[in-house]
C-alpha cells in the first residue's frame, strides 16, 4: 500500500513519472497494488489546474481515479 503526493499523482497522470516510480505505478494498474490518493492532493491539483499552473483534464482526472474503485 502506498500513498500518492501531489507531484507524483500529476507526473503520473502527465505521463512523466521518475523511472524508479513507474513500476509502482504499473502494479496499481493490473491492481497488485494500492496507491492511496488523499483528498488533499485531489484539491490541489484542482487549485493548480484553475490557476493555470498544470493543464489536466480534472473530469477525466476524476473518472481515472474511479475506474479503480
Amino acid at each position: 500500500m502506498y500513498v500518492a503526493d501531489t507531484h507524483a499523482w500529476i507526473n503520473y497522470l502527465l505521463k512523466k513519472l521518475p523511472e524508479n516510480l513507474q513500476p509502482i505505478f504499473r502494479k496499481t494498474e493490473d491492481l497488485d497494488e494500492v496507491i492511496f490518493i488523499p483528498t488533499i492532493v485531489l484539491n490541489e491539483i484542482i487549485w493548480l489546474v484553475n490557476k493555470g499552473s498544470v493543464s489536466l483534464d480534472v473530469p477525466k482526472m476524476l473518472s481515472k481515479r474511479e475506474e479503480a474503485t
